[in-house]
């Protein structure tokens, strides 16, 4: 009579074929954990060391690090000429500058106005700047209305830019050159743009 032990055998087998792909899933998951804890170290090395030891723990304002001030010196030097010389400088009539010491007026540097016969977006700055440091805000206006937001950044450039040159000196970061301090140029490009455009229209619609 034969025993019913060898036919039991089979089932055992065949689940013990199968217990390699469930080996190799566990590998393969233990595999991916190891690698994403990996690459996480190494992500966080890298913020590590990308902020230096000595930066301001306050959130706001961002640090920024340390940047080479000939840019502060340049924006400096433009700021004190174009200031200096909208006090030494007139005008006269509506389309002359006069240079200090000559009556010979400079000439006309547009070619937007040489080539359409029109005004382009800067045209009367110069006279607005002359007429506003001369402390005639009206002509300034109607040279350019754009002056009466130009003028006072240019001014304001004096006393900031060396504010930052002193912070320089004394070993501290500057201030406002995230991009929030691009924020001035672009409100720039808005009033100049936008009075020309207004001006044109309301001449052709006038």
């Amino acid at each position: 009579m034969s025993m019913p032990g060898p036919a039991t055998a089979t089932p055992i087998a065949s689940a013990t074929a199968t217990a390699p792909p469930i080996v190799s899933a566990t590998a393969t998951a233990t595999a991916i954990v190891s690698e994403t804890a990996t690459v996480s170290a190494t992500v966080s090395e890298s913020v590590h060391h990308a902020v230096p030891a000595n930066a301001p723990s306050v959130p706001w304002p961002p640090y920024v690090a340390p940047r080479d001030p000939i840019g502060d010196w340049i924006l400096l030097g433009v700021s004190a000429l174009v200031v200096a010389l909208s006090f030494v400088m007139s005008t006269q009539g509506q389309t002359q500058v006069l240079f200090p010491g000559t009556n010979q007026p400079l000439p006309e540097t547009c070619h937007f106005r040489r080539w359409t016969g029109r005004d382009c977006p800067g045209c009367g700055m110069t006279r607005a700047f002359i007429s506003i440091a001369h402390g005639d805000w009206r002509a300034a206006w109607r040279f350019n209305p754009a002056s009466w937001y130009f003028y006072p950044l240019v001014f304001s450039q004096l006393p900031f830019r060396a504010w930052q040159l002193w912070r320089y000196r004394r070993g501290l970061p500057p201030i406002f050159t995230s991009s929030w301090g691009l924020a001035p140029a672009i409100v720039l490009m808005v009033v100049v743009l936008g009075q020309w455009l207004v001006r044109h229209l309301m001449e052709f619609f006038g």
